[in-house]
């Protein structure tokens, strides 16, 4: 291998010499007539030689701008003007590139016909019985070929670039987030179709989703617009109609990958499990997972039978009845996906790889899935019941368990999963416990819009519960500066929360201590309110310590 090593690099450095102007290259074309005059077809090769060799500096700092996403390379995009927008060159620089770009052009063009010169004759009905027939009239003049035109959209920024990759970048309008609104899905079933026509064309070699949203990918469904599903009719109607346009990216006949950054959840992570190659960052705020299980239902858009084909039944079961979220090594580790690359800076260099190379994903290997022939599926089944009987009950949450059904009835059968998936789901979300489980996430939602988003400092911290833990929490609430109480409906409880733990904290209060004036934070005073919290409660007073740690019984 090293021996192949050294010879590739002498053979690299031997080409670097013929190319470069030098003794070299003298010797190798000594009583050759060459020129590098332009109006020459043979000094038009020299002469766009010299260029490139000229501008190579400036088209190593292009490529570094285009790998990293700060310059996009696309086919109606002049990239060397916004590289000297953006600084990334200067404008001699600029003004060299755009020169080479031009002789380039002009030294591998090939002549150019008019339309009408390249006119079809028409196929000849019948054999003419002599060789002196007079000739078939000509068709009318072949028109060339129009690229198919981009879609109108909103929610979405499709572009192809040079080298007729497609890409597709989520953003919905007038949303800090993207999620799977209407418009949003209908766009994409636009942009599906148009890709259809351009893969038979053979204007495109692949297709990109990306987010352009600087903190996410895809969040799942828009539950603002879960009015549609009030009965289970609107229920099958739209998921009928996702489940086709998911079907057609997943039969679209050139590679469809997902470059993920950020949150990509439920209705997000299906789609992107029905794209032929996923590639995710490393990136602390990138999260993977199905949370539907949460709001009462579970996957419906066959993310059921495509989650158990990558991962395998197990890892994909315990995925969706958890509904945690993963990181992007977790997701890699059980098949989720299939590439990762550092930050989202190299998702796009890594897309175009996995486009241009027709990448695939392998599926789960075969030991998964044969955990899906019996009867080794139903002891699975039995005990992701028993496990999830032991977090809720099947009256009060049923999701899990038509899940767990599912899967023990249809797991070694795709097609009719994919069928039964939609008539099991239809009643789960259309029912009173999906209806109000996502009644209290919207009302979560809008808690935390309506708290203050900057300068919020907190004065006073009720806790319910004056147990280890919420005793510990009282304290340290002190302990910062703020006023606390306690509820609970055991008086003993109270007692112990004001005694020892409030001991233990006041051990840990100097640490926290400092100058006003040196810019620390001064704890002193809330040191001495925990000293009176400790002996109010060996008095075995259910009162307030100086109005900052209050002790409130229960109802």
């Amino acid at each position: 291998m090293r021996a192949a090593l050294r010879r590739t690099g002498t053979a690299r450095r031997s080409c670097g010499q013929a190319l470069q102007p030098g003794e070299f290259r003298d010797r190798l074309t000594r009583d050759v007539f060459n020129t590098d005059d332009p109006s020459d077809r043979v000094g038009l090769l020299e002469h766009t030689l010299l260029k490139v060799i000229a501008a190579e500096e400036a088209d190593k700092k292009l490529e570094r701008a285009i790998r990293k996403g700060d310059v996009h390379r696309f086919y109606n995009n002049d990239w060397i003007a916004e590289a000297e927008t953006k600084g990334v060159i200067s404008e001699d620089e600029a003004r060299m590139l755009a020169e080479v770009r031009d002789l380039t052009a002009r030294v591998i063009a090939v002549d150019h016909f008019d339309a009408a010169e390249l006119s079809r004759r028409q196929p000849a009905q019948h054999a003419t019985p002599s060789a002196f027939a007079p000739p078939k009239t000509l068709s009318p003049p072949n028109r060339m070929t129009m690229p198919t035109p981009l879609p109108t959209l909103h929610d979405w920024r499709l572009s192809v670039d040079y080298e007729g990759i497609a890409w597709a970048l989520m953003d919905r309008e007038g949303e800090r987030v993207n999620s799977m609104g209407r418009r949003l899905t209908e766009e994409l079933g636009e942009i599906v179709k148009w890709a259809e026509t351009a893969a038979i064309h053979g204007e495109i070699k692949g297709l990109v989703l990306m987010s352009g949203k600087p903190t996410g990918f895809l969040v799942g469904a828009d539950i603002r617009e879960f009015s549609r599903f009030a009965t289970e009719p609107q229920v099958k109607e739209v998921v009928k109609e996702t489940l086709g346009l998911f079907d057609r990216i997943e039969k679209l006949p050139v590679p469809v990958v997902a470059a993920i950054h950020g949150f990509c959840l439920g209705g997000g992570l299906e789609l992107v499990l029905a794209c032929h190659y996923r590639i995710a960052d490393r990136e602390e705020g990138t999260r993977l997972g199905f949370p539907e299980v949460k709001l009462g239902i579970f996957p419906g858009l066959n993310g059921t039978v495509r989650s158990i084909k990558l991962a395998g039944p197990m890892d994909a079961m315990t995925a969706m009845l958890t509904g945690r979220m993963l990181r992007p090594t977790a997701a890699k580790a059980i098949g989720l996906i299939d590439q990762l690359v550092p930050t989202h800076h190299n998702l796009r260099w890594a897309a175009r790889k996995a486009v241009l190379q027709k990448r695939r994903a392998k599926g789960a290997p075969w030991w998964k899935q044969m955990m899906l022939k019996q009867p080794v599926r139903s002891l699975l089944a039995k005990q992701m019941r028993a496990k999830t009987a032991e977090k809720v009950r099947e009256d009060h949450y049923p999701a899990p368990y038509r899940l767990i059904d599912l899967f023990e009835q249809y797991g070694d059968d795709p097609a009719r999963m994919r069928v039964a998936e939609t008539e099991i789901f239809a009643p789960l979300m259309a029912s009173d416990t999906s209806r109000n489980l996502r009644r209290v996430f919207m009302l979560s939602e809008m808690l935390k819009d309506e708290a203050p988003k900057n300068g919020f400092k907190p004065k006073f911290v009720h806790v319910v519960g004056a147990g280890t833990m919420g005793g510990d929490i009282a304290a340290w609430c002190v302990v910062c500066g703020m006023q606390a109480s306690l509820q609970d409906l055991d008086e003993g409880q109270l007692k112990k929360a004001l005694c020892p733990r409030q001991g233990a904290v006041q051990e840990a209060a100097p640490r926290q201590g400092g100058d006003r004036r040196r810019g620390g934070a001064p704890h002193r005073r809330p040191q001495r309110q925990i000293r009176q919290a400790r002996r109010c409660g060996d008095r075995g007073d259910r009162g307030e310590a100086r109005g900052q740690a209050e002790a409130v019984p229960g109802p």
